[in-house]
């Protein structure tokens, strides 16, 4: 977007570069970088239904890799499943790292994804802007998780929508919302620990998802037992942290 800050810091380094040093132009990017993305976009639609079933069923096979879902949902414990490697962003201020770098996390003020291959191996990276607030950082992750696991591989409107979506369903699964008996937009934020914007994209879904749930019945059901499956864990672990429930 040409009218934020981020759209606009290459044009002003390259007006200004003759007059900025090196440290002054890294300065200056790195103090953009670090007022974070203010922009919340889960709001996008896709138009063919078919998407967004592949889309909600990219989310649960990223699930049952994992094994489980505990809410609220940990990124990083997706990523590590799918062996995915988080980088921060503010590695940036190593001297090391180059203005043109610089430049690419300005123009993904809070998240980017890239795959890095040698000797025949792929390793997959997501970077991120630890300075946004706890629900920005754990969306931007998912977004992100989105953009490695649908395959893009070039910036698109498209590959946009598609990464919010996956990461909209991937935070707050609709059938566990109506699981739980939610039904304001504190309780989806405070529950899953989004934004209180992104809670209210995600209930204004929830009605249409009502209207339509027999289409979703397997994802559903497949969704529902890896939230059993993370309950079970999260007893076992209690248990574990108590030493009275261990004695018994």
């Amino acid at each position: 977007n040409a009218d934020t800050p981020f759209g606009t810091i290459k044009a002003y380094c390259a007006r200004h570069g003759g007059d900025l040093s090196e440290a002054e132009t890294r300065e200056l990017i790195m103090t953009l970088l670090l007022q974070g993305n203010k922009e919340d976009i889960t709001g996008y639609r896709i138009d063919r239904p078919v998407v967004y079933q592949e889309l909600k069923w990219s989310v649960v096979d990223a699930f049952q890799q994992l094994g489980y879902i505990r809410l609220p949902i940990d990124p990083s414990e997706l990523l590590d499943a799918h062996g995915i490697q988080t980088i921060p962003y503010q590695i940036a201020f190593n001297p090391i790292v180059s203005l043109d770098d610089l430049m690419t996390l300005c123009s993904c003020p809070s998240g980017i994804s890239f795959t890095i291959s040698a000797n025949g191996n792929d390793s997959r990276y997501i970077a991120c802007n630890l300075q946004e607030n706890s629900g920005r950082i754990r969306f931007t992750k998912l977004h992100e998780m989105g953009h490695t696991m649908r395959g893009h591989l070039r910036d698109s409107e498209l590959a946009e929508i598609e990464a919010n979506f996956w990461a909209k369903y991937a935070i707050a699964p609709q059938v566990l919302i109506e699981e739980l008996g939610l039904t304001t937009i504190e309780e989806i934020s405070q529950r899953f620990g989004t934004s209180l914007e992104c809670a209210s994209n995600i209930l204004n879904q929830h009605a249409n998802w009502l209207r339509h749930r027999h289409d979703d019945e397997a994802l559903d059901a497949s969704i529902l037992e890896l939230y059993a499956r993370g309950l079970l864990l999260e007893r076992r672990d209690e248990k574990q942290a108590d030493p009275a429930q261990i004695l018994q």
